[in-house]
């Protein structure tokens, strides 16, 4: 459960998100959406503007650990 990464010219590119167990990434999400909720934490602050820009589910798996 790893986004692709590619880097080219100095850019970065990600990719998809890779396929795993549907059970770890349930797990992984609602740790992500636990920590969206904090108050005053890098994480909360990180989903927040990601959120503004990307929506909520993306937001979701770009803050999932």
């Amino acid at each position: 459960m790893c986004p692709g990464n590619n880097a080219s010219g100095g850019k970065r590119f990600s990719g998809a998100t890779r396929p795993g167990s549907k059970w770890l990434r349930t797990a992984l999400t609602q740790a992500a959406q636990a920590a969206a909720r904090g108050k005053g934490t890098y994480l909360a602050a990180h989903h927040a503007q990601i959120r503004s820009r990307r929506g909520t589910a993306k937001a979701i798996g770009a803050t999932r650990p």
